[in-house]
C-alpha cells in the first residue's frame, strides 16, 4: 500500500499541468499553431467568448458523464491500465478505495495540494512557450502526461505478488490450516500412542493422586472407534427427546391444584400464559411496582378510583367487571364471584357440562388478557378503549380459538356452539 500511494500523486499533478494550456492560449487560438494571429473562427468574432463558453458547457457535461461510468470500469480493468489511459477520474476512484484509517487526511492534503502544483507547472509551462505558438503549450504538457503515465505503468505495484509476496489473507489463512494440521497429525500421533501403550501419566505428587492412577490403569482403552449415544436415567436411548430431558433434569414439585384453569385443551397459548402469571401474581402491577421503591401513583387506569393489584383488576374494578359480566350473560352465568380467590374456587364447579366449562375458561382466561392489554395500552401508549371494545375482542379470539378446534375435531361443535 506504501508503495502505490506515492506513485498516483505526480499523475494527479501532471493532469491538472494538462488542463492549464485550454485556459492560456484561448485569446490566441488560430489557424497556425506556430504563431499568434488574430485568432481562429468563429472565435475572432463578436461572439467568439459565447461560443467558447459553450465548449466549455460541452467539456463540463462529458466530464461528469465520464465520472459517472469511470468507476464501474474500475472493477473490470487491470491498475496500471486503469490509471494510465482512464486518468484523473481513475484516481478519484483509487482514493475511495485505500483511504482510512489515521492516514487519511495526510494522504488527502497532499493529494489536494497537487492541485494548485499542477495548475502552476501547467500555467508556467504553457505560457513560458506561448511566443512561439499556441501549439507548443498544448504540446509540452501533453508530454508532461505521457511521461507520468509512462511511469506509472512501468513502476507502479499492483499486488503484493509482484515484489515476490504473499498476500495478507493468503499468509493468514495458510497459517491457520498449518496450525490445523500440526494440532490433528499431534493428537493423532497421542491417541495412536495411546492405543498402542496404554495411560500415560505424570507422576504423581500426592497420595491421592497415587490412589487415582492406580484406579486409572486398572481402565483399560478400548481399541474401538468412539460413538455418541443419549444416555437418559442410564437408559440408551435411539433419539433424543427435549421432554425426556426436560423430565429427568427437572426439579419436581406436587401438582398444584389450579393446574387444569390453565393449561386446558381449549387455551389459547397467550391467553393462558398471561393467566399463568397472574395466578403466581408476577405481573408488574402498580402495588407490586411501588413494592420495589418506584415513585409511582397507584391508581387503577381503568377506573381511576382504587389503588391497582391483581385482585382489583379481576374483577372488582367497575371496568373489568362489566367486561367480565357480560362475557360470562353470553354463557349464561348470573351473577359470577368478583373476588379472584372465589372466581379460582368457583370455575370448576360452575358447570357440570364438559363444552361449557371449558368455555368458561376460555372466557376467564380472555377477560385477563384483554383487560391487562388494555391497562398497559393506557399506561405505555396513553390510548383508551371502551369496555364494549374490550368485550368485543373476547368474543372474537374465542370464537375464533372455537373454530380452530371444531374444524380440527368435529366433536368439539357444542364449544363453538357457546361462542355462536
Amino acid at each position: 500500500m506504501t508503495l502505490q500511494r506515492p506513485q498516483r500523486v505526480p499523475p494527479y499533478a501532471s493532469f491538472h499541468a494538462f488542463r492549464k494550456p485550454p485556459s492560456i492560449v484561448e485569446s490566441v487560438l488560430g489557424p497556425s499553431a506556430t504563431s499568434v494571429d488574430d485568432g481562429w473562427a468563429p472565435f475572432n468574432g463578436d461572439k467568439g467568448t459565447q461560443r467558447l463558453c459553450e465548449l466549455d458547457l460541452a467539456f463540463l457535461s462529458s466530464y461528469a458523464i465520464g465520472m459517472y461510468f469511470v468507476g464501474h470500469l474500475g472493477d473490470r480493468i487491470d491498475l496500471r491500465y486503469f490509471l494510465v489511459f482512464v486518468y484523473w477520474m481513475a484516481l478519484c476512484c483509487l482514493c475511495c478505495w485505500e483511504l482510512c484509517g489515521k492516514e487519511c487526511g495526510l494522504i488527502m492534503g497532499v493529494w489536494n495540494s497537487h492541485t494548485s502544483v499542477g495548475n502552476i507547472v501547467g500555467s508556467v509551462i504553457a505560457s513560458s512557450v506561448l511566443d512561439f505558438g499556441w501549439g507548443l503549450s498544448f504540446a509540452l504538457p501533453g508530454v508532461v502526461v505521457i511521461v507520468s503515465g509512462l511511469l506509472v505503468f512501468c513502476c507502479l505495484v499492483v499486488t503484493p505478488n509482484d515484489l515476490g509476496f504473499e498476500e495478507p489473507g493468503k499468509e493468514i489463512e495458510m497459517g491457520l490450516a498449518e496450525n490445523v494440521e500440526e494440532s490433528l497429525r499431534k493428537t493423532e500421533t497421542e491417541n495412536a500412542e495411546l492405543l498402542q501403550t496404554g495411560w500415560t501419566l505424570p507422576p504423581p505428587r500426592s497420595e491421592k493422586q497415587l490412589n487415582l492412577q492406580v484406579f486409572i490403569t486398572t481402565l483399560i482403552p478400548s481399541t474401538s472407534s468412539d460413538k455418541t449415544v443419549w444416555l437418559v436415567d442410564e437408559v440408551i436411548q435411539d433419539s433424543f427427546s427435549s421432554r425426556q430431558v426436560w423430565e429427568c433434569i427437572r426439579e419436581k414439585k406436587p401438582m398444584v391444584p389450579w393446574v387444569n384453569l390453565i393449561w386446558h385443551k381449549a387455551r389459547v397459548p397467550r391467553h393462558a400464559f398471561s393467566a399463568w402469571l397472574f395466578v403466581l401474581n408476577r405481573n408488574p402491577t402498580l402495588d407490586r411496582l411501588s413494592r420495589w421503591d418506584c415513585d409511582i401513583e397507584k391508581t387503577c387506569l381503568l377506573c381511576g378510583v382504587a389503588d391497582e393489584s391483581r385482585d382489583h383488576l379481576f374483577f372488582s374494578c367497575p371496568f373489568s367487571r362489566q367486561v367480565w359480566d357480560e362475557t360470562l350473560m353470553r354463557l349464561g352465568f348470573q351473577s359470577p364471584p368478583y373476588l379472584w380467590d372465589a372466581v379460582l374456587q368457583w370455575m370448576p364447579m360452575a358447570s357440570s357440562c364438559t363444552d361449557k366449562s371449558l368455555a368458561l375458561l376460555q372466557a376467564w382466561q380472555a377477560c385477563i388478557y384483554e383487560i391487562w392489554h388494555e391497562r398497559n395500552r393506557r399506561f405505555h401508549l396513553g390510548v383508551t378503549f371502551p369496555a364494549r371494545k374490550i368485550i368485543r375482542l373476547v368474543f372474537s379470539v374465542v370464537h375464533d380459538r372455537a373454530l380452530s378446534l371444531s374444524l380440527q375435531n368435529p366433536g368439539r361443535e357444542s364449544l363453538l356452539l357457546c361462542w355462536c
